[in-house]
């Protein structure tokens, strides 16, 4: 299970911008979160959504580790993460690269050896991973060789084979063609299963709705809804949950 509880980011404002009019600066600080909390548990998949700026990307980047909330808690297990403290979880970023002079499957086999695997277990399980992301094809290819969705299939890879304990994924499936992304959705159906806990990021409604159980909509930092979808839906007597958000961020920028 991971839990994100009161979170807040702020960021030091240049003087030069100092001034600018903005709802979430105040006097020398951005707002860049403001007590946002939500908790993921085993085998459920929650979206994140909202708006470019609205803080999805920072509040993944805080739950992974790599950057440092101005306040709260973020809980993995039950067990509080401790400032420096890099979690056993698997984040993928919106942008990133394999590493160039590694062929695909020796991309996710590095990730495994770091992990700890080894000999006979480590080959097994670096088949299965790459077969289960339908890289059986290209295990061979060098990263300057595969496409966009090819090498996000690969990153993923990298991310399962060290087994985390939660995944973070930042619009995963962006850039990527039809066939990937509803081969990339079927992926992470079967991850849920094995009860991971994952939140995604992403700006696709439909990609959403198909595949987790509840969401949080972000709004310059803090929760505007969170919830199940269905709901949402309805409350806003919507036909679909892209329709939903529409109207929201209409409400909003009004």
């Amino acid at each position: 299970m991971i839990e994100l509880i009161q979170i807040s980011k702020d960021f030091k404002l240049k003087k030069k911008r100092q001034l600018k009019q903005h709802p979430q600066i105040d006097g020398k600080h951005f707002h860049a979160l403001r007590n946002v909390s939500l908790s993921v548990r085993p085998g459920e998949v929650h979206g994140l959504v909202g708006s470019n700026g609205s803080g999805k990307s920072t509040l993944l980047r805080i739950a992974a580790g790599l950057s440092r909330q101005t306040s709260g808690q973020v809980k993995i297990d039950g067990k509080t993460l401790l400032d420096g403290q890099k979690p056993d979880i698997g984040y993928l970023p919106s942008s990133g690269a394999l590493y160039p002079f590694l062929s695909a499957k020796d991309n996710v086999r590095f990730y495994g050896k770091l992990a700890g695997l080894r000999g006979a277990r480590l080959e097994t399980e670096t088949d299965r991973i790459m077969e289960m992301m339908g890289c059986t094809a290209y295990v061979d290819a060098m990263p300057e060789e595969l496409s966009f969705g090819m090498g996000q299939r690969v990153r993923l890879s990298r991310l399962l084979i060290t087994s985390p304990s939660a995944l973070l994924l930042d619009e995963p499936s962006s850039g990527v063609d039809v066939i990937g992304t509803l081969h990339f959705e079927q992926t992470l159906r079967e991850v849920s299963k094995t009860n991971v806990p994952i939140i995604l990021v992403s700006h696709n409604a439909g990609e959403i709705e198909r595949l987790c159980d509840d969401l949080t909509f972000l709004h310059q930092g803090s929760v505007h809804y969170q919830g199940d979808i269905d709901s949402m839906i309805e409350n806003h007597e919507s036909q679909s949950l892209a329709h939903a958000m529409y109207d929201i961020s209409k409400e909003l920028t009004q």
